[in-house]
């Protein structure tokens, strides 16, 4: 024959954690009793749920950004505790689930399984211990992705000196205005159409912008056509094209020779 015992009970406060062995003895209808016998059955009771985690983004560093799978580093847990990333969810419900990995540790980086679309999210984490228990964590990231390029360098100036111009001013002056949607992103300017080392640099606000660190040395040895580049780099790293913004002076100075009688 058989039997099934399903009236044990433990309490969930966590004061009857740990582990459960357990004994058997058989009493038959006329009250003999067999042997106490150890049924080499055992198993750990736990009912006390994970830490709250901390969560920080791991990689990319910073928001807004161009990575479409983030990955966070969720702190504050344990060895064999499990990470589940959950997006815009605060209650970590299985659709939003994005991601998870399992800690060896005190913490461990997911990330996400599916790439994002543009656009800004939240994330938390749900832990899940080795006992079943789980939590959805209060603390979250707040992260941006934007993988849309600026649009490529049009309409700048060159007041200082004039372009087209040949100068002794070894700082010259590139500026621009009426800039749609780059507040604060990076105008860069190079001397070479690969865009490769810039020569200067400036934060794009309120639509625009002035470049007034170039620099040429004035000993004669930088002097010479100097044709300008632009690019427009974000703040989540999406760069605009290498642009030949049509600006150019001759740099000049070197000292006139003294005529002679």
């Amino acid at each position: 024959g058989s039997v099934t015992i399903n009236n044990i009970t433990y309490l969930t406060d966590g004061s009857q954690d740990g582990v459960k062995n357990f004994y058997g003895v058989i009493v038959d209808t006329g009250a003999n009793t067999s042997a106490c016998t150890d049924l080499s059955l055992s198993y750990t009771l736990d009912t006390t749920g994970p830490n709250q985690p901390t969560l920080a983004l791991q990689v990319p560093l910073t928001s807004p950004n161009n990575d479409s799978t983030p990955t966070i580093r969720v702190s504050g847990i344990i060895t064999t505790d499990t990470a589940e990333l959950h997006v815009n969810d605060s209650s970590c419900l299985a659709p939003s689930l994005n991601g998870s990995a399992v800690s060896t540790g005190a913490f461990v980086d997911v990330t996400t399984s599916s790439a994002l679309a543009d656009g800004s999210y939240t994330i938390y984490a749900k832990i899940i211990d080795a006992g079943g228990n789980s939590l959805c964590s209060t603390a979250s990231v707040a992260y941006v992705l934007d993988t849309v390029n600026p649009n490529d360098p049009s309409g700048w100036t060159m007041a200082s000196p004039n372009t087209g111009t040949t100068s002794n001013d070894n700082t010259p002056q590139i500026s621009a205005a009426g800039i749609v949607g780059e507040n604060g992103s990076i105008a860069n300017i190079y001397d070479a159409g690969t865009c490769t080392t810039s020569i200067g640099f400036a934060t794009i606000a309120a639509g625009g912008f002035t470049v007034s660190n170039i620099s040429y040395l004035t000993n004669g040895t930088q002097d010479g056509l100097k044709t300008f580049y632009g690019r427009i780099t974000d703040a989540a790293g999406n760069n605009s094209n290498c642009t030949d913004i049509t600006l150019a002076y001759t740099l000049d100075t070197t000292a006139a020779v003294t005529p002679t009688t």
